[in-house]
């Protein structure tokens, strides 16, 4: 009998760390069948939970969230980091994984903790340009760290094995049609479509902007018809559908959603693509071949955003524009001209779709595989929450 090679992928915090997990995940289902068993664990925020049930994901749960510190909620949280790594050695002895795969979040560091004192091989991913704190910390011990940037493993400590790969992105992106992803959002085909994403939370410096650009575009001349797919984050519905309302043209269509869960059918159908610059965004954004429009948000972590972004504007992908200086105008500007500008769209297209990584996941579910090991008599097999 052929026992079963497990997995355990960890990610937290956002989606932008969750869905090259899922990702993983679902190719190494897909083409390893039942010589593979994965299994999932995240972090406690509802935003989590959100985006893995999304997916139809039902992953363990640890409660750590963020960093120490020497606040009283940072206190809170030490208690919190020394009884996840107690949990994540109890889950460890029951799964008896071969190898963990962290793709980021502060939820990896326990976990990463715990295989090192078990001795259990892991592998880290790092989609952003530069390094979180979790991966340069862990990544002198990892049997290999995968990064989407050349420069990004410039940040990892010498002696450190890393690999280029790109950024892993769900099988079902690549698999839908136009046709099909305008009859989901019920809009017309044949009309230009501008597809706004601001992150699993939203952005509201970017929704503010985007709101009087389109206030804007709806009565330019030069936009005879228009759909828009916004998803403007659950905290910001309500202000922006207010204000969307006022917007009457009848040839501007408007499609607004907390959240896209079938993003895939979404970029189907986009011909513009207007967004934060998470890494997960912009993997999916290059494995399209899609121009884009940045705003990073300002204050992520070692402005990684803003890098990121750069990164696809200084290979002509991307036009960036950072929240600072974003006003409706100027938004209205540049999406005019790109919809116009036909030549310059492609140009953009082609020069995304080189950033591509199309061997990504095959590349990482190979390292991550090559880990098989032998029995596990003990090894439990039904997932549930590690930590309520």
């Amino acid at each position: 009998m052929n026992i079963p090679h497990r997995v355990l992928i960890v990610a937290g915090g956002t989606g932008g760390h969750i869905a090259p997990a899922l990702a993983v995940g679902d190719h190494l289902r897909r083409a390893h069948g039942e010589r593979v068993h994965v299994r999932y664990l995240t972090g406690s925020r509802s935003t989590e939970k959100q985006v893995f049930e999304a997916a139809e994901e039902f992953p363990d749960v640890l409660a750590c969230d963020r960093a120490p510190s020497l606040s009283l909620g940072g206190m809170v949280r030490t208690i919190r980091y020394g009884r996840s790594v107690l949990e994540s050695r109890a889950l460890l002895r029951r799964f008896q994984p071969d190898a963990i795969l962290a793709t980021g979040g502060y939820v990896c560091a326990p976990v990463l903790l715990a295989a090192r004192m078990a001795g259990v091989p892991y592998f880290l991913h790092e989609s952003n340009a530069v390094p979180g704190k979790v991966t340069r910390a862990f990544a002198k011990n990892a049997d290999c760290v995968f990064v989407a940037h050349e420069g990004a493993a410039e940040w990892l400590d010498a002696g450190c094995r890393a690999s280029l790969t790109g950024t892993p992105v769900r099988s079902e992106l690549l698999v839908t049609s136009r046709q099909k992803g305008a009859k989901t959002f019920t809009i017309d085909a044949g009309v230009p479509t501008i597809l706004v994403l601001g992150g699993s939370q939203g952005a509201r410096g970017l929704n503010d902007a985007l709101c009087d650009a389109l206030a804007d575009l709806a009565y330019r001349d030069s936009i005879d018809r228009l759909n828009v797919i916004w998803a403007c984050g659950p905290l910001n519905l309500k202000s922006v559908t207010a204000r969307v309302d006022k917007i009457v043209r009848r040839e501007v269509h408007i499609k607004l959603f907390d959240y896209i869960g079938d993003v895939h059918n979404a970029y189907a159908c986009a011909d513009l693509v207007v967004s934060r610059a998470g890494a997960s965004t912009l993997a999916e954004i290059t494995a399209l071949g899609l121009p884009s429009i940045l705003v990073p948000y300002p204050h992520a972590t070692d402005n990684h955003q803003y890098e990121n972004a750069r990164a696809l504007e200084d290979a002509g992908a991307a036009v960036l524009m950072p929240e600072t200086t974003l006003t409706g105008a100027v938004l209205a500007d540049e999406i005019e001209l790109l919809l116009v500008d036909h030549e310059r769209r492609e140009d953009m297209a082609g020069n995304s779709a080189r950033l591509g990584s199309p061997a990504c996941l095959d590349v990482i579910a190979e390292h991550v595989m090559s880990n098989a090991g032998g029995p596990h008599p003990q090894a439990s097999t039904t997932p549930g929450k590690a930590a309520a």
